[in-house]
C-alpha cells in the first residue's frame, strides 16, 4: 500500500504545485489587467472630465445666450411699441396738419373774399366821398346862388 500512498501524495503534491502556478498565473494575470485597467479607467476619468468641462463651457456659453435673447426680445418689444406709438403719433399729426392746411385755405380763401370785400368798400368809400365832395360843391354853389339872389333882391330872401 505504500506504493499506493506515495502515489496518492505525489498526487496530492503535483496538485498542490499546480494549484500555486494556477494561482500565481491568476495574480500576475490580474496584476496585469487591474494595470490596464486602472490606466484605461484613468483615461476614461480624464475623458470624462474633459467633455464636463465642454458641456459645462457649453452650458455657460447656452446661458447667456438665453440672457442675450432674453434681453433682445425685451429690447424688441419696447421698441415695437415705441414705433407703434411714433406711428400713432405720425397719423395724428398728419391728420392735425391736413385739418390745419383744410383751414388754412378756408382762411386764405375767407381773407381773399374780405380783401375782395374791403376793396369794394373802398372803392364805395372813394365813390361816396366823391359824390359828397360833388354835393359840397353843389351845396357851396347853390349858397352863393342863394347870396346871389338875396343880395339882388333882398325882399325875397327873409
Amino acid at each position: 500500500m505504500s506504493f499506493l500512498h506515495r502515489n496518492v501524495n505525489f498526487g496530492i503534491l503535483m496538485a498542490l504545485i499546480v494549484l500555486a502556478l494556477s494561482i500565481t498565473v491568476l495574480g500576475i494575470y490580474y496584476t496585469a489587467n487591474y494595470g490596464s485597467l486602472s490606466s484605461e479607467y484613468t483615461r476614461q476619468l480624464t475623458s470624462l472630465q474633459k467633455v464636463t468641462d465642454d458641456l459645462l463651457l457649453h452650458k455657460s456659453r447656452l446661458n447667456q445666450t438665453v440672457k442675450d435673447l432674453e434681453t433682445k426680445q425685451q429690447d424688441e418689444t419696447a421698441l415695437t411699441q415705441k414705433y407703434n406709438q411714433l406711428k400713432d403719433d405720425n397719423a395724428q399729426l398728419t391728420s392735425d396738419k391736413q385739418m390745419l392746411q383744410e383751414e388754412l385755405q378756408s382762411k386764405g380763401e375767407e381773407l381773399a373774399q374780405k380783401n375782395a370785400e374791403l376793396v369794394g368798400a373802398k372803392a364805395q368809400v372813394v365813390e361816396q366821398m366823391a359824390e359828397i365832395s360833388d354835393l359840397k360843391s353843389d351845396v357851396a354853389y347853390y349858397k352863393d346862388k342863394y347870396q346871389d339872389v338875396c343880395d339882388a333882391n333882398p325882399g325875397a330872401c327873409t
